[in-house]
């Protein structure tokens, strides 16, 4: 995944960023206080890590299973979580200004887990809405 860039000629640079794909170098970073600002966090299983207070502002989580990590006082300032596992996280006191998060978590469920540091659990319910109402759409496209 490539991020556009504008130069001072006006023109439009690709910055490329590190994917990391181990969970120890994920663990490790967090531990060692080190960002991932240009990294890709790619088919990495990091359920029931402890995360906290890691800094993961701006990166992209790309089919990570997060299930059941920690991530108290985290940073995930326009982070893209949206392709991540998130079932069973706790998000207490994190940052989550501008980030991206799966359309199946209720809004609710986010604002419980970081004011009071509950699980977050999915609405199966609104995923099949969500499913039901895109085949809706293809179809009444079909038609007309």
């Amino acid at each position: 995944m490539a991020k556009m860039k504008a130069s001072c000629t006006g023109e439009m640079e690709e910055t490329k960023r590190k994917r990391i794909d181990s969970r120890k170098e994920v663990i490790k970073r967090v531990q060692l206080n080190k960002g991932f600002s240009k990294y890709i966090i790619g088919n990495v299983d990091l359920s029931h890590a402890n995360l906290r207070g890691g800094n993961f502002m701006f990166a992209v989580f790309d089919g990570t299973n997060l299930k059941g990590a920690d991530f108290k006082g985290s940073n995930f300032l326009g982070a893209d979580l949206s392709k991540a596992n998130l079932r069973d996280v706790s998000l207490y006191s994190c940052n989550l200004y501008k980030a991206k998060l799966p359309k199946e978590l209720p809004p609710q469920e986010i604002l419980l887990s970081v004011q009071e540091g509950t699980r977050l659990r999915y609405c199966a319910a609104l995923s099949v809405q969500r499913k039901m109402l895109k085949l809706l759409e293809k179809s009444l496209e079909k038609q007309g």
